[in-house]
């Protein structure tokens, strides 16, 4: 192999050794199935359509779309796709202009085609709040859209009463649209408060310590069932020989009786009857055991449940309570 060649595949290695996720093409691929696009045919017809990705990608002998021409420029385009599209195809062979378009299309950043970062996010600001919060991509586009929540129809009855008619507003006149009170709320507000509070490692601690212990729980209930499925089994040899020495190092007041004085590996080959009777006692206490210990962890889920319950409940319980004192709605029940 020449030098130069060899220079190539080692910076070849490099790339792909520092290369995020997917190579190229499959990442090509997973974008269109996410768009029902299930071939290199439906890419490039979109590409066509797309009036900004046909100037980076139409077919040198025009830049121009003519509908007598429209099938065959997109088989050109479809051709240049089917190559893009190989599972093991990696960007730095893909021309720049067709990387650039499929950012386009399907409204994701180059970098992520290129496999510098895992996200396909093609906001910076998006992924840089990521970045720092450890919240996830979706996550920050659904605070920054800052979503609000109309009251009118919680507070109907409220209304009737004309409480939230604004004194700055004079003598009503149907005519104004501010003469009511603001009543949507601020999504992103109410979730900062929460997060600004104890309910913020709370929340998570609580839930966390449910999911281990219904994990648990569900776990030594599976390793019982397995266990009373092979009952009536002879078990091999050196698994009986684990569960005695077991048994008799956590229970040395209580040690398992032998058989006319033999050692196990004589009743193992003479008595099988007696070693799967021993093997049933030890196991069924450790069943037991463990069927309790299942209860106990279940007991511990429903605690944290209720606790859980409890931090909300009190949390939720004094926010609207401050809220009907702070809050944007009159303080009706306070002495002018």
């Amino acid at each position: 192999m020449s030098e130069t060649k060899e220079g190539e595949a080692v910076k070849k290695q490099k790339l792909l050794e520092t290369r995020k996720g997917k190579p190229f093409g499959q990442k090509l691929a997973d974008l269109a199935e996410e768009r029902n696009m299930h071939s290199a045919a439906d890419i490039a017809a979109a590409l066509y359509e797309n009036d900004l990705c046909f100037e980076l990608v139409h077919p040198r002998d025009r830049d121009v779309k003519y509908l007598v021409s429209k099938d065959k420029d997109i088989n050109t385009i479809t051709r240049r796709v089917q190559e893009h599209i190989s599972p093991s195809k990696e960007a730095q062979s893909v021309p720049g202009n067709y990387v650039f378009a499929y950012s386009i299309l399907f409204d994701c950043s180059m970098d992520y085609l290129y496999g510098k970062i895992e996200e396909k996010c093609p906001d910076v600001e998006v992924l840089d709040i990521s970045k720092k919060t450890g919240l996830s991509v979706e996550a920050v586009k659904r605070l920054m859209e800052n979503d609000e929540i109309s009251l009118d129809e919680y507070l109907e009855e409220a209304n009737n009463y004309g409480l939230f008619d604004d004194p700055e507003c004079g003598t009503y006149d149907p005519e104004l649209e501010d003469y009511f009170l603001d009543t949507d709320a601020s999504v992103p507000k109410f979730w900062s408060s929460l997060i600004e509070s104890d309910l913020y490692e709370k929340l998570p601690e609580n839930w966390y310590r449910m999911a281990c212990a219904l994990y648990t729980s569900k776990a030594v209930k599976m390793v019982a069932e397995e266990a009373e499925k092979k009952w009536d089994d002879l078990p091999p040899l050196d698994i009986f020989l684990s569960w005695v020495s077991t048994w008799e190092n956590f229970h040395p007041e209580r040690p398992v009786a032998r058989l006319h004085n033999m050692t196990w590996e004589e009743a193992y080959e003479k008595e099988p009857e007696f070693i799967k009777q021993v093997y049933r006692e030890i196991r069924y206490e450790h069943l037991y055991s463990s069927v309790d210990r299942a209860e106990n962890y279940e007991t511990v889920y429903w605690g944290c449940a209720g606790k859980f319950d409890r931090s909300a409940l009190e949390y939720f319980h004094k926010k609207a309570e401050d809220w009907c004192s702070t809050g944007p709605l009159p303080d009706f029940w306070k002495s002018e």
